[in-house]
């Protein structure tokens, strides 16, 4: 249900202020920046507490817990983006590495986002 279209991340963003991380690529979308702590949290397996509700909620804290963490560390200034290419759909960064290979000579690029988000209705309920 996060995957798909129509949710609240891709409701209009406020205005554009500021400036890009790098002036190369596009802004990622909302839905992209979603796809990707999705993702992450996905690859995390953590403890859940008797206090919360349900795996879903220990996991958002958690992830919570290690951004404020990342808050607290001294400044970055020269924290970049990372990939060589841009998905059209999700506008997330890419590595070349992602690359499917297609017979000898021949490549497409697929983007681990978008395919990570097709991916997501086939894997319901895995974890017990």
């Amino acid at each position: 249900e996060l995957a798909e279209s129509g949710s609240d991340f891709d409701a209009p963003e406020a205005p554009h202020v500021g400036r890009l991380m790098c002036r190369d690529w596009k802004p990622t979308t909302k839905r992209g920046r979603v796809l990707v702590i999705l993702q992450a949290m996905h690859k995390c397996n953590i403890r859940i507490g008797p206090t919360w509700c349900c795996p879903w909620h220990a996991a958002v804290d958690k992830m919570k817990a290690t951004l404020t963490m990342f808050e607290g560390y001294e400044c970055a200034k020269r924290f970049c983006v990372r990939g060589n290419w841009q998905c059209a759909t999700c506008q997330t960064l890419q590595s070349a590495q992602q690359t499917k290979e297609i017979g000898q000579s021949e490549s497409v690029e697929e983007c681990s986002t978008c395919g990570y988000a097709a991916g997501l209705k086939e894997n319901v309920g895995r974890c017990s």
